[in-house]
Parts: C-alpha cells; sequence; structure tokens
C-alpha cells in the first residue's frame, strides 16, 4: 500500500512507534463503502466492490460501525482468521468512518500460547484438587 490516504498517514503518524496500515475501509456517514486497500488477513480489501454491502462482503464488520464517538478506537489482538491476528483502528474525520487494520499476528500468538498454558496449568491444577 503505497498510496495511503492522507487521513490513514496523519492517524497513524499519531500512533506510538510508527505502525504500519495493512490495510483500511472508509465508509460514508451511509456506510457505503469509499475506499479501501491492502489486507484483512486473507481477505484482499484493494478488489472489494465498492457497490456491494461490505457486511455481505466482510461480516466481521457488523457492529463496527457507525461510530459516534469522536474518539478513536482500538480493538486489540482480532482474531480474523487461523493465522492472522489484526489491531482494528477506528476513527472519524471530515473523509467519513475509518478502519485501519494493523497486524499483530506475533504478539497475538504469544498471547494465545501463553493463555493456553495458564488454561492447561489450571486444569491440571483442578484435576488435582488443589486449584490455582
Amino acid at each position: 500500500m503505497n498510496n495511503k490516504p492522507q487521513s490513514v498517514k496523519d492517524y497513524l503518524e499519531t500512533l506510538d512507534g510508527k505502525p504500519r496500515a495493512d490495510g483500511y475501509l472508509c465508509f460514508d456517514k451511509n456506510n457505503e463503502l469509499v475506499c479501501s486497500a491492502g489486507w484483512l488477513g486473507s481477505i484482499n480489501l484493494t478488489d472489494l466492490d465498492h457497490a456491494q454491502n461490505p457486511f455481505l462482503l466482510i461480516p466481521e464488520l457488523e457492529g463496527l460501525l457507525p461510530s459516534q464517538d469522536p474518539e478513536s478506537t482500538v480493538i486489540h489482538n482480532v482474531a480474523v482468521d487461523n493465522n492472522h491476528y489484526l489491531d482494528i483502528h477506528q476513527f472519524k474525520d471530515f473523509s467519513g468512518y475509518w478502519l485501519i487494520f494493523i497486524d499483530n499476528t506475533q504478539t497475538g500468538i504469544r498471547l494465545q500460547k501463553e493463555q493456553q498454558i495458564r488454561l492447561d496449568d489450571d486444569f491440571a491444577n483442578d484435576k488435582r484438587g488443589t486449584g490455582s
């Protein structure tokens, strides 16, 4: 994604570490897709048909729009498929409602493994009757 819209560039500049956006979507006030590019997990956002209902194309978007909150919102470590975790950044500006997808797969996989170890330990302790 070389030619990101200025709204995306400006938003990314506000984030610590200057992360790279893997994909983005922009919706107008009627929740119609205005622009899109990049990837959402294995979904190619660049090739989306803007005439189609975006919630039918990507059911995971249901409930994310529109945001009435003027502040940006971040949903961390969203598993979009078996191989991808993303942070979803949502904000609103003069262009519309934006969703920016930032890859967080390494952190998501690490957290999932750590959680599984804790669950395995809790299960083993419960079987022994010792608690955790």
